[in-house]
């Protein structure tokens, strides 16, 4: 009895040894992870510096002597403020010069138009010769053409006297003064700067391989209203309480940085943000197309680009190349190249091949949203 007992143990030991090694190779066991799609939300923060809407230098456009700056370095002015004042005197005296070779050729013209109308008169009766009715007519047309050559440069002076007053060009922030009262300054000079504050700027980049851009731009959506609204957190990691919206975005990739700059306005009409500062953005309300996240063991780069295995419906090994998005705290982003139900491979990789027969153990895989920084949050 106890032979017997033995030797169907030994047929029975047979028969799964026969099962496990197929064409007489032994099929490998191999973690799989099942693929769930879902549409993330993208919160991920990038790093942003903020700039002035307008940074204009303040130039006199005309030189001389600075008697008066008009206002408090660091202050807000408007537009067509008074920020500095050149002697105007140099520049009145012109003025009345212009004034006064303006009056002799305009009197110059009214003579000669006098001349010109008895000429006319005299020449019709056959009283004067050609001659005299043509030099009566060039006469004319030289005291008219002196006459608008000296109302330009009565004009000329006149502008000449505005520009003593230096204004603000633009509305915002006025910095501090580079010449003090009594300085010599010409056109080339620059006086100081006003920076406008409200809207303000904040610019950022944004890679290419980033699932925003993929979503907003290889696809053409951020045309679509409110795509593109960014929320801005500050150093201390608060979030900022007027949402911004992309305005404009480079037409080319930096080749150094493999990113596109791009640029968000803010409304900013209590001056909280300043030029120079920095600060995190991030997309508000974004949801991306259905991916993935799978563990970054998963993959394999080749020269053609990242792939993963997955165990097909014959229980077989399939290359399945993907598109990669970054890797988050839960595990590497997939934002293409799979679909639900996959079961991708992640262990024993290195002696797998397409084709071969493998024996999966699943373990469940869910796509959750990226965790922002704590500093944005």
């Amino acid at each position: 009895m106890m032979a017997a007992v033995l030797a169907l143990a030994g047929c029975g030991k047979g028969e799964d040894a026969s099962a496990e090694h197929a064409n007489g190779q032994q099929i490998p066991e191999v973690e799989v992870v099942e693929v769930r799609l879902q549409n993330l939300s993208w919160d991920q923060t990038y790093p942003g510096r903020v700039e002035g809407i307008r940074r204009a230098e303040v130039r006199p456009r005309v030189g001389g002597i600075i008697v008066k700056r008009s206002y408090v370095e660091g202050s807000v002015v408007n537009e067509g403020t008074e920020l500095f004042k050149i002697d105007p005197v140099p520049y009145e005296i012109a003025v009345d010069q212009a004034q006064a070779e303006f009056d002799r050729a305009t009197a110059q013209e009214k003579q000669a138009e006098l001349d010109l109308v008895r000429i006319n008169k005299l020449f019709g009766t056959a009283s004067v010769s050609e001659k005299q009715h043509d030099d009566a007519i060039s006469a004319y047309d030289l005291a008219k053409a002196s006459a608008l050559s000296a109302k330009a440069s009565l004009r000329q002076a006149q502008v000449n006297l505005g520009y003593t007053s230096v204004i603000a060009p633009v509305s915002g922030v006025t910095g501090m003064e580079e010449y003090t009262e009594g300085s010599l300054v010409s056109s080339a000079d620059k006086l100081t700067v006003v920076t406008q504050l409200n809207p303000i700027y904040v610019l950022f980049s944004l890679p290419e391989g980033d699932p925003a851009y993929q979503q907003l731009f290889a696809k053409g959506l951020r045309h679509k209203e409110g795509s593109t609204a960014m929320t801005l957190f500050t150093r201390n990691g608060s979030a900022y309480s007027r949402s911004g919206q992309v305005n404009f975005a480079e037409t080319g990739m930096d080749p150094q940085t493999g990113s596109v700059r791009m640029r968000v306005e803010f409304d900013n009409p209590d001056g909280q943000l300043l030029p120079g500062q920095f600060a995190r953005l991030a997309f508000k309300d974004l949801k991306l197309d259905p991916c993935a996240v799978i563990p970054e063991a998963a993959v394999l780069m080749t020269q053609m680009g990242a792939l993963v295995y997955v165990v097909d419906e014959k229980s077989q090994v399939a290359a399945r190349p993907i598109g990669l998005g970054p890797v988050l705290k839960e595990g590497q982003l997939v934002i293409s190249g799979l679909k639900d139900g996959d079961r991708v491979i992640f262990t024993s990789l290195i002696r797998l091949r397409p084709g071969m027969p493998v024996v999966a153990k699943s373990k469940a895989a869910t796509a959750e949203a990226p965790v922002a920084p704590a500093a944005a949050k």
